[in-house]
Order: structure tokens, then sequence, then C-alpha cells
């Protein structure tokens, strides 16, 4: 693993893209407003904006330096962080609070499927780089 792909910087800006997005709507708690249900721990939803924020960043820095090597755990770590997102938004359906709104059911199914998405694109080509 030399220099990553064009489709990897692709994937990876993409990818950056949806983080820094979302982070700019957590950090100031835009999205919790069209959720439809009360949030109760501000410091928590500031730490997902940060943390958003630091895998954009980070994301564009894997992009602008293309080492795969020097990425290779990067990249596994951003791929599993995914993964997990996906496990806890899933185990987040067995709330009753959460899934008798409509409003969390329409950014559960749009936030997923981005989470999917990404996910896919980002196992895709790190499986296709490490060959």
């Amino acid at each position: 693993m030399t220099e990553i792909s064009k489709g990897y910087k692709i994937a990876l800006l993409l990818i950056a893209g949806t983080a820094l997005v979302y982070a700019a709507l957590t950090f100031y708690k835009s999205i919790y407003g069209m959720l439809g249900f009360p949030y109760y721990d501000p410091v928590s939803t500031r730490s997902v904006g940060v943390t958003l924020l630091c895998l954009g960043i980070f994301n564009i820095l894997a992009v602008m330096r293309a080492e795969g090597e020097n990425l290779r755990l990067y990249l596994e770590f951003v791929i599993i962080w995914m993964m997990i997102s996906i496990i806890t938004n899933t185990v987040s359906l067995f709330n009753p609070q959460l899934v008798s709104s409509p409003n969390f059911m329409a950014d559960f199914s749009i936030t997923m499927a981005i989470i999917i998405n990404n996910t896919v694109l980002a196992l895709y080509f790190y499986l296709k780089e490490i060959k």
C-alpha cells in the first residue's frame, strides 16, 4: 500500500463532507430540534459533534497525505467507528419512545443510509488497497 487510489480519495472526501455536515448540526444542537423528542445531555451532544469534526478533518488530511501505509491504522479506525455507529443506531430501534416519533424514524432512515453507504465505500476501497 504505497499511495491510496483516486477512488479511495473520493470516498474519503465524501465521508469527510458527511462528517463535517453532521458535526456542524450536532455541535450546534440543530439536529436535535428536528427529531421531536427531548434530549438531556448537551455535553455528550457536543462530544459527538467534536468527534465528527475530527473525523472530517482527519479524512481531509488523509486525502492530502495519501500515503497508504501511514494511513492504514486510521482507515481501519474509521471503518470500525462507522460499523459501531451502525450497531448502536440499530439498537436505538428498541427504544419505544424514539420509535414512536416520526421525525426520529425519518432521521434514522437517512442517517443509516448515509452511514451504511460510507461504510461500504470505505470497506470496498480499503480491501481493494490491501490486496
